[in-house]
C-alpha cells in the first residue's frame, strides 16, 4: 500500500515536473506568441479560474510590484533575473526597486501590504503556488510569466471596464422605462458628453468634501470643474476624496463622511450587473433567476459579497479608481453592515437549487444571451485544453517513467 501510494505520488511530480518544463520553453520561445501560449497549455487556467480578480487582490495593486516584493520576502530578487537594460525598463515603469525609497518607515509598509496580496494572490490561484515554487528553482521565463499573469489581468479590467461603459447611462436612471438621459448620450467615441459636461453624470463624480458647494449652483460648479484657466477651476484629482458616487446622495451628511457611504443605488445597480449580467439589473427577483447563462456568480460559485469585490466594481469607471483606499484586512462593524446591505441588494437567492436552476433557465434577453453565449464557449474552450493538457502531462509522466 505504501509503495502503490509513493508510487502515484511520484508519478505525479514527474507529470508536474514536466508540465512546468513545457511551460517554460514555451514562454522561452520566440516563436510562440502569447496568445497561442495562453490558450495552448495550462496558463489558461488562470485566466478562466482567476478568481483572484474577485476574492483576493485589490485592483488598487500593482500587480508588477506584487510579484517583486512578495518574491524579495521569500528570498529571490527578481532584480537578479534580469539584465541592465530591462532592469532599467521595469525600474521606470514600476517607480523602484525594494529599499529605494528613502523613507524607510513607508518602505516596510508598502513592503508589507504587496507581500500580503502576494501571498493572497497565490492562495486563490489553483496551481500558482506549484509554479511559483519551480520557479525559484528554475528562473528561466519567470520574468515572462510575471509580465503574461500581469496582461491577463490587465485585459480582465479591461474587459469589465467595457462592458460597464455602454451600460452605467442605463444605471443612472431610477426607471429605464420612464426616465431619459437629457441630453442624450452618443456613443461616438468622445467624451464631450460625459463627466462634468454632463448634468446627470456630474453629481455622482463630485468628491464628498465639494457636494456642499455643488449643490449650491451645480451648473457654476461643473463649468469651473471644466474651465481651463489654472487660477479659477477646481480641482478634482486622486487627492480631493471620495466620489459621491459610492454615496446614497438623500443620506448625506456633510459633518458625517459614513453617512450613507456604501449605499448609492448605482453602485448597486453596477454589482448586479457585474454579478449576474446587464440584463439583471432592473429585473425582479424572479425575472431575473430566469434569465440564466454563465454568470460570474455561477462560474466563482460567488456566495457573497467582499470589501473586495466592491471595490473592485467601484473602480471600473476611471473616474473613481483609488489608489490611496485599502479595505481593512479586518473589517470594523461598520464596514460589515455596508457588504451585508449591498449583499442582501444584489443577490436575491444564495441556495444552490436556484443557482442550479438559473443556471438552466431560458434567455431571453438579447444581450444576455449574447454574452452567455460567448462565455460558455470561453468556458468550453478552456475545458477542452485542460483535457489535452492532462493528456499530454500523462504522456510525458509516461515518457519519463520509460
Amino acid at each position: 500500500m505504501l509503495n502503490a501510494q509513493n508510487s502515484a505520488s511520484s508519478q505525479k511530480e514527474r507529470s508536474l515536473q514536466a508540465a512546468h518544463k513545457k511551460m517554460v520553453q514555451q514562454l522561452l520561445s520566440s516563436k510562440t506568441g502569447k496568445g497561442a501560449l495562453v490558450s495552448a497549455n495550462k496558463l489558461l487556467q488562470y485566466k478562466t479560474a482567476a478568481s483572484f480578480l474577485v476574492h483576493s487582490v485589490h485592483l488598487f495593486i500593482n500587480q508588477k510590484l506584487m510579484f517583486r516584493y512578495g518574491l524579495h520576502r521569500e528570498g529571490l530578487d527578481l532584480n537578479t533575473l534580469e539584465d541592465n537594460e530591462s532592469d532599467k525598463e521595469n525600474t521606470d515603469r514600476t517607480g523602484g526597486n525594494p529599499g529605494d525609497d528613502e523613507d524607510k518607515e513607508e518602505e516596510s509598509i508598502v513592503n508589507a501590504i504587496f507581500a500580503k496580496q502576494y501571498q493572497d494572490f497565490v492562495k486563490a490561484t489553483p496551481g500558482l503556488l506549484d509554479t511559483m515554487s519551480r520557479f525559484k528553482e528554475d528562473h528561466c521565463g519567470l520574468l515572462l510569466f510575471v509580465d503574461l499573469i500581469h496582461e491577463t489581468l490587465c485585459t480582465a479590467c479591461s474587459s469589465d471596464i467595457k462592458g460597464f461603459k455602454s451600460h452605467i447611462g442605463k444605471y443612472i436612471l431610477k426607471d429605464p422605462n420612464t426616465d431619459v438621459l437629457d441630453p442624450p448620450v452618443v456613443n461616438d467615441g468622445s467624451k464631450s458628453n460625459h463627466g462634468f459636461a454632463h448634468p446627470q453624470f456630474a453629481p455622482f463624480l463630485v468628491p464628498f468634501d465639494n457636494y456642499s458647494e455643488y449643490t449650491k449652483g451645480p451648473t457654476g460648479f461643473c463649468a469651473l470643474v471644466l474651465n481651463k484657466d489654472a487660477r479659477t477651476d477646481i480641482k478634482i484629482d486622486n487627492s480631493s476624496g471620495v466620489l459621491m458616487l459610492l454615496y446614497n446622495m438623500k443620506l448625506y451628511n456633510p459633518e458625517d463622511h459614513k453617512a450613507g457611504w456604501g449605499r448609492s443605488f448605482l453602485l448597486v445597480q453596477c454589482l448586479k450587473h457585474f454579478i449576474n449580467g446587464p440584463g439583471s439589473v432592473f429585473r425582479d427577483p424572479e425575472s431575473a433567476r430566469a434569465l440564466g447563462g454563465l454568470t460570474i456568480q455561477l462560474m466563482y460559485k460567488i456566495k457573497q459579497l467582499t470589501p473586495q469585490l466592491v471595490a473592485y466594481v467601484a473602480c471600473m469607471s476611471p473616474e473613481v479608481l483609488r489608489s490611496d483606499y485599502i479595505f481593512l484586512e479586518e473589517p470594523d462593524d461598520w464596514s460589515k453592515d455596508i457588504v451585508d446591505f449591498l449583499n442582501n441588494q444584489v443577490f436575491t437567492f444564495n441556495d444552490d437549487n436556484g443557482q442550479e436552476s438559473a443556471k438552466d433557465g431560458n434567455i431571453t434577453d438579447p444581450e444576455e444571451k449574447e454574452s452567455a453565449d460567448k462565455a460558455a464557449a470561453e468556458l468550453a474552450t478552456a475545458e477542452k485544453a485542460a483535457a489535452d493538457l492532462a493528456a499530454a502531462e500523462k504522456a510525458a509522466a509516461g515518457v519519463i517513467e520509460n
